[in-house]
């Protein structure tokens, strides 16, 4: 069989490259494709997936490796490839109205464009014959081909209209903003409203296929702590508990997966997204704060054990994603056979296998899927064992099965590096430092940003990736934001170096996403008019939106720089969203948690001790309010010991000579600070 090469070769993405061979005659996003579309008159079709989505490799390989498949495609239409994760402005626009016209979305995003970019047809994945109540791709193809040959007039109506609809969606002055700061009662009912929806017997919210959510999560972790909500912490510690011991997490190695497919928790779609790891280790290491339960501390221990391992590169940057399958088959690296387990382990076999549920038959498709079914002071009363002997023998047992899995054919990992996602893990890593009070963590964060500055922050900007030589320079929000954020909390532990460069980036983002007149950022600079619309994301979904961020920024800023501007402008920000956020609170989390630390009031130690005073000071904040320590010599150098001066708001303590008295000072009561805002 000839073996295709289309425009694809040239791009640096692993999911452009993963199509490079297909005999589909692919574009890159850009202008050459719409010229040729113009010239031709023909529909666009926008292909959207990312490197490790499972059905993305399954639609390739039924149609777009298809030759006759192929050969329809290049007649009928000029074919557009993209990777949702290098262009997220192109997904944003393109799922929105894929959701406006079928009532969901996903990927494989396959929509359809007039040449000038306006959608008037689209799906997720489409099978290569008719079923699932589906029409096969062919018929797809086709139909849009024919219905904008016959019906063009039709065609530009209905796109002209989801245009329209999509420009108003996207502006965010339809949200509406109270006249005062909403109080405490929108926050109970953010609270009362997810635990309506929470499933209280497995974890998480709602059924299959379920979730994460650790943003939502936070919330009720942070309300929980700030309120003494027990059913609030009883629901956040119930479902990464369940998460934790399931297949979603890998039992061997660490990391936890997107979603799972069932309500258990049992089978994901095995891919491992760095973000979803960074907003779980965030969230850990809070319980771990709060409740000092061992098995926090060691679920994110094998959580940043998976990272330092499989997505860190030499320079200290951390892997995009790693994908679902192997040799063609999802999963196939990570499930065991209750054979294969008893010939590597022996007479440890039935003990490993009643801890992890492997059985002759399989808990998934015929195999098994790890996942832990016993604690270990059970195991030891059934195998009559002490309980230190069921740990060591399960230890060793799962090195093995680790060391023999390395031997097998891995999935392919994303190893593209984005900066959004880079700092959101930073941050989680530099939280998770300061709970368990390991400095090589705090370390590992701090060579990791050092690493992502050289390389991504040139000039005054920021660049969105970065693979193989190959930047994608154009920068959204999110990019932004979440450096911004990382670059507050490695100050706050005490990094105060990182100061600058954090009120740099603000200036930016002041500058270049919003009019003057705005409350909200945009997700891409106002000067950009290449994408169709220019949105205004809020949402706080798989990530927390650009925005929501920015206002915790803004305050964080405020309190270390004691910038009116920056603080006015977050308060404006909450009370815009507060009335939206409380009525969708399962996607709007971390808007809660800013609104909720900006009722409680946010804190600021300063102190010539930081670097011996944050692990005290941070397992004392209340985890309600947000941990913010700056590392600052007091201005009366006749005090040859430390000082700590306490800050809430725009408001300080005169200083005290000791931590303990600093920790008086921040004891939950003290923080009531909310009204300096």
């Amino acid at each position: 069989m000839t073996r295709h090469t289309n425009r694809l070769a040239q791009e640096a993405s692993p999911y452009l490259l993963q199509h490079a061979h297909n005999p589909v005659d692919w574009y890159p996003w850009g202008e050459e494709a719409f010229e040729k579309a113009r010239r031709e008159n023909k529909p666009v079709l926008v292909s959207i997936g990312y490197a490790t989505c499972h059905w993305c490799h399954v639609m390739e390989k039924e149609s777009f490796e298809d030759e006759a498949t192929a050969a329809i495609m290049n007649e009928q239409l000029v074919c557009i490839k993209v990777d949702r994760e290098e262009r997220p402005d192109v997904d944003h626009v393109y799922m929105d109205a894929v959701i406006a016209m079928t009532g969901s979305g996903g990927w494989p995003l396959n929509v359809f464009l007039t040449p000038d970019k306006q959608p008037f047809y689209g799906g997720t994945y489409f099978p290569p014959r008719s079923m699932y109540n589906r029409p096969s791709w062919q018929q797809v193809v086709t139909g849009v081909a024919g219905m904008f040959r016959e019906k063009y007039d039709e065609v530009q109506r209905q796109a002209g209209q989801l245009t329209d609809y999509l420009k108003n969606a996207s502006v965010a002055g339809s949200i509406g903003a109270d006249s005062e700061m909403p109080d405490e009662s929108l926050l109970h009912q953010m609270k009362n409203s997810l635990l309506k929806q929470a499933d209280t017997e497995l974890g998480g919210f709602g059924g299959a296929p379920k979730f994460p959510q650790p943003l939502a999560l936070q919330y009720l972790f942070e309300y929980g702590v700030t309120y003494q909500d027990e059913k609030a912490l009883a629901q956040v510690a119930l479902t990464l508990r369940k998460m934790t011991e399931g297949g979603i997490n890998d039992q061997l190695r660490g990391g936890y997966a997107r979603y799972s497919t069932d309500n258990e928790w049992l089978a994901p779609h095995f891919e491992k997204m760095l973000y979803d790891n960074a907003l779980l280790l965030h969230l850990l290491a809070g319980m771990y704060v709060h409740t000092q339960e061992a098995w926090y501390a060691t679920a994110i221990e094998q959580t940043i054990g998976w990272l330092k391992a499989e997505m860190t590169n030499a320079d200290g940057l951390f892997y995009a994603a790693q994908d679902a399958d192997s040799e063609g088959e999802e999963g196939r690296y990570y499930v065991w056979s209750l054979a294969e387990v008893q010939s590597l382990l022996g007479e440890d076999a039935a003990l490993f296998s009643r801890k992890y549920d492997i059985t002759e038959d399989g808990n998934w498709e015929g195999v098994n899927i790890l996942r832990v079914m016993a604690d270990d002071e059970v195991l030891a009363k059934e195998f009559k064992l002490a309980v230190a002997e069921v740990r060591t023998r399960l230890e060793r047992a799962a090195a093995l099965l680790l060391e023999v899995r390395s031997q097998r054919i891995p999935p392919l990992t994303d190893d593209k590096i984005l900066t959004a996602w880079n700092t959101l893990m930073n941050t989680a890593l530099v939280y998770c430092a300061n709970a368990l009070d390991r400095p090589e963590w705090l370390a590992m964060a701090q060579r990791n940003m050092d690493a992502l500055l050289a390389l991504m922050w040139k000039e005054g900007s920021l660049a969105h990736s970065y693979r193989e030589g190959q930047y994608q320079h154009k920068v959204f929000l999110d990019d932004y934001a979440y450096t911004i954020r990382a670059l507050h909390q490695l100050a706050a532990a005490g990094l105060e170096q990182y100061l600058p460069v954090a009120g740099e980036m603000i200036a930016v983002v002041m500058q270049q996403y919003r009019e003057a007149d705005d409350v909200l950022f945009s997700y891409t600079a106002i000067n950009d008019t290449e994408m169709l619309v220019r949105k205004v994301e809020t949402y706080d979904g798989a990530l927390p939106s650009g925005n929501s961020v920015m206002a915790e920024n803004l305050l964080t800023a405020g309190l270390f720089d004691y910038n009116d501007v920056w603080v006015q402008q977050a308060a404006h920000m909450l009370q815009y969203m507060a009335a939206t956020a409380s009525r969708y609170p399962l996607s709007h989390g971390l808007w809660g948690c800013v609104l909720l630390r900006h009722q409680r009031g946010l804190m600021m130690v300063k102190t010539s001790a930081a670097a011996e005073a944050v692990p005290a000071l941070q397992a004392a904040v209340h985890p309600g309010v947000e941990w913010v320590l700056l590392h600052k010599k007091t201005d009366d150098e006749t005090h040859t010991s430390p000082r700590y001066e306490v800050c809430a708001g725009q408001v300080c303590h005169p200083p005290v000579n000791t931590l303990q008295e600093a920790l008086l000072l921040l004891r939950p009561q003290a923080a009531t600070g909310g009204g300096t805002y």
